[in-house]
């Protein structure tokens, strides 16, 4: 049999799994369990993602993956950053000072593409 979410389980799903989520239940343990009851044939990963709107992203109804940041794109993802704004404002200073790429990224304990990136405001546009 080939495993398949029909577009009326990724929606029932959707629904299942925001209420779950309401009373502190674990994802994963959701979908396993939902799995098993609904769609035997199908993993809890697929499952998942059907729900975070990795897949059938056309869908309405997909809810934010835990730890996604949706307010802002650029800059300050508190769970990934390693540098705050003040310390980029900081290396873009130093470079226009006529410090070397590498020396700053030596100082900072960066890359050097990382440090190339936030001069040329590849990253961190919003600083």
């Amino acid at each position: 049999m080939n495993p398949k979410l029909t577009r009326d389980l990724v929606i029932a799903l959707r629904k299942s799994l925001s209420q779950a989520l309401q009373t502190n239940l674990n994802a994963t343990e959701w979908a396993q369990e939902w799995a098993r009851c609904h769609a035997p044939e199908v993993k809890a990963t697929t499952v998942l993602d059907a729900a975070w709107g990795r897949t059938w992203a056309s869908l309405p109804g997909a809810l934010p993956a835990p730890g996604k940041v949706l307010a802002r794109r650029y800059g300050t993802r508190a769970d990934r950053r390693k540098l705050t704004a003040d310390q980029v404002r900081a290396i873009r200073a130093l470079h226009a000072d006529g410090a070397s790429v590498n020396s700053i990224a030596r100082g900072y304990g960066l890359g050097r593409a990382h440090v190339q990136a936030i001069v040329a405001r590849r990253f961190w546009r919003d600083v």
